[in-house]
C-alpha cells in the first residue's frame, strides 16, 4: 500500500524496534477485541493507547533528526511500555486477559524493551569522531 511516506518514515521502517512495537500494538488490539463493552473506555482503551504510544514515539523520534530528540522519544516510548506492562498485569488479574494471551504478550514486551535499551545505548555512545549519527566533524575555524 503506497501511503506517500517521507524519507523519515522510510528510515523508521528500517528499525527493528518499529516493527516490534507495531507487532506488539496489533497483539494488544487483538487481545482486547473480545473485552466486555463496559471496559471499552476503561482499561482496554488505556492498554491500546499505551501500546500504540510505544511505536508512535519511536517514529516521532526518528523523524526529528537529532540524537538528543531521538533519545528523548525513546525514553517516552519506554515509559509507555512500562505503563502497558503494568496495565496488562491488571487486565490479567481482573480476567480481561487469559493466561494464554498473557503468555504471548510477555515475550513481546520483553523484546521491545530490550530493543529500546539497545537503540538508546547505541545513540548515547560516541561514534567515530563524528558529531551526530557518525557525521564527520566540521574542520576547525581559521585553517
Amino acid at each position: 500500500m503506497a501511503l506517500g511516506y517521507t524519507q523519515s518514515m522510510a528510515d523508521v521502517r528500517r528499525l527493528r524496534i518499529a516493527q516490534e512495537a507495531e507487532d506488539l500494538a496489533v497483539e494488544v488490539y487483538e487481545a482486547t477485541a473480545e473485552a466486555p463493552a463496559v471496559e471499552r473506555f476503561g482499561l482496554v482503551l488505556q492498554l491500546r493507547r499505551a501500546s500504540t504510544s510505544v511505536g508512535l514515539n519511536v517514529a516521532e523520534g526518528c523523524g526529528r533528526g537529532g540524537d538528543g530528540d531521538f533519545l528523548r522519544s525513546l525514553r517516552i516510548a519506554r515509559g509507555s511500555l512500562v505503563e502497558l506492562a503494568f496495565g496488562i498485569r491488571i487486565a490479567h488479574r481482573v480476567d480481561l486477559l487469559d493466561a494464554e494471551r498473557l503468555g504471548r504478550l510477555a515475550p513481546r514486551l520483553d523484546r521491545v524493551g530490550r530493543s529500546l535499551t539497545k537503540l538508546s545505548q547505541y545513540l548515547e555512545k560516541p561514534r567515530g569522531g563524528g558529531t551526530k549519527r557518525g557525521r564527520p566533524k566540521p574542520p576547525p575555524e581559521g585553517r
